[in-house]
């Protein structure tokens, strides 16, 4: 579906540049998420990506200086089955786009992160999201100027993939829940350069620290609402 030149305000939250991870399955059952969508009971199945806040354009040059960073880790919702969303409206800088809500299948998470040793605890407030597959739209852009914590980038997005929604999680509480993100397969633009990648990431959430390398880029998320 290609979107309609009406574009509402978005939120003012950072935009996030997404970077593939390669780490083992940690299979923890019984995480407790809500959400819009309802309550559910879901496994956290494996890191699949570490989100880094990004200045798209020049539009907020202090994003890179950031320090909540998002692990994206994949899960499996055990309860309840979830039945798809039809004609769900969300509008962010791209445009306005309608589209179906198909599947729950990654929980992004509030994150440390350090290039020098395991950083403490993430010391500011901020969301956990739920993130969904969808289906029914369509949407590319080139040329995107990216800066973030690890260089600049110039990338081409593809298509819309998850829509995140603002997620209680264990009943933590949640710092805004008008907060959504819709992400975006992002690669590097053609006869682009990818920026020098740091041999380690040091990361700590609720789930533990962690050691790895990254790869990327894979996702863009971008603050949207719901309408």
């Amino acid at each position: 579906m290609t979107p309609t030149p009406t574009v509402t305000a978005t939120p003012t939250f950072d935009h996030f540049q997404c970077y593939e991870t390669h780490r083992s399955s940690i299979n923890l059952p019984g995480v407790s998420v809500a959400d819009q969508f309802g309550p559910s009971t879901v496994t956290l199945k494996r890191n699949k990506r570490l989100c880094a806040p990004a200045d798209k354009n020049g539009e907020d040059p202090t994003a890179p200086s950031h320090p909540g960073h998002h692990t994206f880790y994949t899960i499996k919702q055990t309860t309840p089955k979830f039945a798809k969303v039809r004609g769900v409206t969300l509008s962010n800088q791209f445009g306005t786009f309608v589209f179906d809500v198909t599947k729950p299948d990654r929980l992004l998470v509030p994150t440390a992160k350090s290039l020098t040793g395991i950083p403490p605890s993430l010391g500011v407030p901020m969301n956990h999201f739920k993130c969904y597959r969808v289906a029914g739209v369509k949407f590319r852009a080139f040329g995107l100027q990216i800066e973030d914590q690890f260089g600049s980038l110039t990338v081409d997005i593809k298509k819309p993939t998850h829509l995140c929604v603002a997620a209680n999680k264990n009943n933590e509480g949640v710092v805004d829940a008008t907060s959504h993100l819709m992400c975006y397969q992002d690669r590097i633009a053609s006869g682009a350069v990818m920026h020098p990648q740091p041999a380690q990431i040091f990361t700590n959430n609720q789930f533990g620290t962690d050691v790895y390398p990254i790869f990327g880029p894979r996702d863009f998320c971008v603050p949207s609402t719901i309408q």
